[in-house]
């Protein structure tokens, strides 16, 4: 089992709640506080008063290091462990971190400041350190638990939340919802960092968002991940946006932060990740996008973030390739984009001036009837293009089989796919993860499940 990490204020219960649960749940339990009088063989006051908080913050760096390396504890923090965000990182790859927070007026009533280095000011400088935490605390911890009732009831809301956090649930919504691979991807990541994740597929439709959200909240779903048709409409439900989400108006991962969701947009972060294992990059290439949905957007803002010396976006309603050029260039009015109509004339005019093309209609996709009928504007492609599509299913659409007969470097949806999974995952747990390591973990469960193209 993973460690629990537990932070907060001075006497806000993590000693106490802490040995009480690790008993209950069958963990070892850690103080680093203790542990750091131990070692030095001074009580923390006197460590401050000979030697100063230098010091003993530099014992505290020691030991939450030690304390990473264990396994199965309960963690219990000094209060000033969030100081040093080496500390934070430390405790947060090897655990999940929960923030004990006691209403101040506790603190204070409880609270023997006569042997608190920091609190020779009493309840004044007790409620300056709340003030100058808060934020800390609630930044680093996956969780927060309201210290504010009788022990056993905390220790069982505790004991809950440990078990939420240790079996994360996870979701995939869509309507209508096809066959894919984000399942998979998600459950071969997640079993890295989390004992028992579950990876749901859940079909929302239109007008039941509103209660799926709801859902979210009251069963402490850690996030979930949006398919179409709601990148766009779920926006306006959500109680935060990322700066890319807000500014293209199209979510595709939405995080629960203790009842807070957050929605993200990483679809345009994964196709270039992923593009860059071919050692693509965008910066000064020429980008032509095929579509204008929300996807659409995000590709185009990033690639032009990225350095990408023209955009151009063709799609058959040139209407709302207007709206994403216009979206672009309120934040950039020197942004490189432009826009118009997916016609035959207009994509072989488009091609011969085009570095990477990307497809982003559902043209080919399994179990769509429409088909690309005219796809001759790709022989007017340089043969230095790459064209990419983001179907997943089938593995190689015709548009791809076309664009390899004539010679030029293609990416399929699946690629994409991996890295843009991978990336919500990193933000569904907070932490850190390593991109092209797990893309090849994920790949090989992929193959041996004869799911993806070699």
């Amino acid at each position: 089992m993973d460690n629990i990490v537990l932070i907060g204020l001075m006497n806000s219960g993590k000693t106490t709640l802490g040995k009480a649960v690790a008993a209950r749940l069958g963990m070892d339990f850690f103080d680093t506080d203790h542990y750091i009088v131990d070692q030095v063989g001074l009580s923390v006051f006197d460590q401050f008063q000979h030697h100063g908080e230098s010091f003993f913050r530099d014992r505290e760096t020691e030991v939450a290091e030690f304390a990473a390396s264990r396994k199965n504890t309960v963690i219990s923090t000094g209060g000033g462990i969030i100081l040093r965000p080496k500390n934070m990182a430390a405790l947060g790859a090897a655990g999940r971190i929960i923030f004990l927070d006691r209403p101040l007026s506790k603190l204070l009533s409880d609270l023997d400041t006569s042997y608190r280095p920091l609190l020779k000011g009493g309840a004044e400088a007790v409620k300056s350190i709340h003030r100058a935490r808060m934020n800390l605390y609630r930044k680093y911890a996956d969780a927060t638990l309201l210290n504010d009732g009788p022990l056993e009831e905390v220790v069982t809301e505790l004991a809950e939340l440990i078990h939420t956090l240790q079996n994360p649930k996870f979701a995939i919504i869509g309507d209508p919802l096809p066959a894919c691979l984000a399942s998979d991807i998600h459950l071969a990541a997640l079993r890295h960092y989390v004992p028992n994740p579950t990876s749901e597929r859940v079909q929302i439709e239109r007008g039941e968002l509103p209660a799926w959200l709801d859902r979210v909240r009251q069963e402490n779903y850690q996030g979930f991940e949006i398919k179409t048709p709601h990148k766009l409409e779920i926006a306006s439900y959500l109680d935060e946006l990322s700066i890319e989400a807000d500014l293209t108006g199209s979510v595709n991962t939405v995080v629960n932060r203790r009842g807070r969701l957050i929605g993200h947009s990483t679809d345009a972060l994964g196709f270039f990740l992923a593009l860059g294992q071919k050692g693509i990059v965008p910066l000064d290439k020429r980008v032509l996008i095929l579509g204008a949905g929300g996807l659409a957007g995000s590709l185009a803002l990033h690639a032009i973030q990225e350095g990408a010396d023209r955009v151009e976006i063709l799609a058959r309603r040139p209407e709302q390739a207007h709206q994403i050029a216009v979206a672009i260039r309120s934040q950039n009015r020197s942004a490189p984009i432009s826009w118009g109509d997916m016609s035959p004339r207009a994509l072989q005019n488009s091609a011969p001036r085009t570095d990477i093309l990307i497809d982003t209609t559902p043209l080919g996709m399994e179990g769509i009837e429409a088909q690309w009928s005219d796809m001759s504007f790709l022989s007017a492609l340089p043969k230095s293009a790459v064209v990419c599509d983001l179907i997943c299913t089938p593995p190689k659409t015709a548009f791809l089989e076309q664009a390899e007969a004539l010679g030029l470097m293609t990416q399929n949806g699946i690629d994409t796919l991996i890295y843009q999974s991978l990336i919500s995952d990193h933000l569904f747990l907070n932490r850190d993860m390593d991109y092209t390591a797990m893309a090849e973990i994920i790949r090989e469960t992929l193959l041996q499940k004869g799911a993806a193209d070699e």
